[in-house]
């Protein structure tokens, strides 16, 4: 993957730092908390005189049912205003290119999430779940179809790959010992699946190799990952 460059954007570092202020001095001029309240009590004022001169509603009832209501209006039109008007100022200032601009900048965002994944402690410091999500959703890049079980209720299978292939996680902070494969083969034989994955964070223990041989079971490492990861 590469890293976004700001001139493929025909963007460059001073445009950015403009951009960057520009927006800064709009937030405070239009959108700070002082601005925000201000409405918020505005508009609780005007709801105020006019149904407490129209209707017989108390204060207690007023106050339950009118403030979070002015809340919500003020929270929509903040952003509504917010959406519209900044686009506006942004584009009086800066022409159509300004919209360049949040473009690289998910890129960016995108660049960095990948570049972290290849990080082979980035791998290692996972949760169960955490090593779960990232890795489906690494297989999912690279182009399988993924479903994601999370073990409970489904024979012990975290992932199935391609509908065909079962994946167990282990994310252990230590090596996974024999009795993870052996309950991987046990699986297979009573889920009617032919291959399966076992995918450790942190390696295996010696001996784990050994049960692959007459099984159709491929064994991953952080190291798989973060080389599945540089394919992207």
């Amino acid at each position: 993957m590469k890293n976004p460059v700001l001139k493929d954007y025909n963007l460059n570092e001073a445009l950015l730092n403009d951009y960057y202020q520009e927006v800064r001095i709009i937030d405070n001029k239009y959108f700070s908390s002082t601005v925000y309240y201000s409405v918020f009590f505005l508009i609780l004022f005007i709801f105020y005189v006019t149904f407490k001169f129209t209707s017989n509603i108390d204060n207690l009832n007023f106050i339950f049912f009118y403030v979070p209501i002015t809340g919500l209006l003020c929270f929509g039109i903040f952003n509504l205003a917010e959406k519209f008007l900044k686009q506006y100022l942004l584009y009086k200032k800066f022409g159509l290119i300004y919209k360049n601009i949040p473009k690289y900048e998910n890129d960016k965002k995108i660049y960095q999430d990948w570049l972290y994944r290849t990080k082979i402690s980035f791998w290692k410091n996972l949760s169960g779940k955490q090593f779960e999500k990232e890795l489906s959703s690494l297989f999912e890049k690279i182009g399988h179809v993924v479903k994601r079980t999370g073990g409970s209720g489904d024979k012990g299978i975290d992932i199935i790959i391609d509908n065909n292939v079962v994946v167990q996680c282990k994310a252990y902070k230590n090596k996974v010992p024999p009795g993870a494969i052996r309950d991987l083969i046990g699986t297979l034989q009573n889920s009617g699946y032919k291959k399966g994955i076992l995918a450790s964070t942190n390696g295996f223990t010696t001996g784990v190799s050994d049960y692959i041989k007459n099984n159709d079971i491929k064994l991953m490492t952080a190291e798989d990952y973060v080389r599945l990861q540089n394919k992207l």
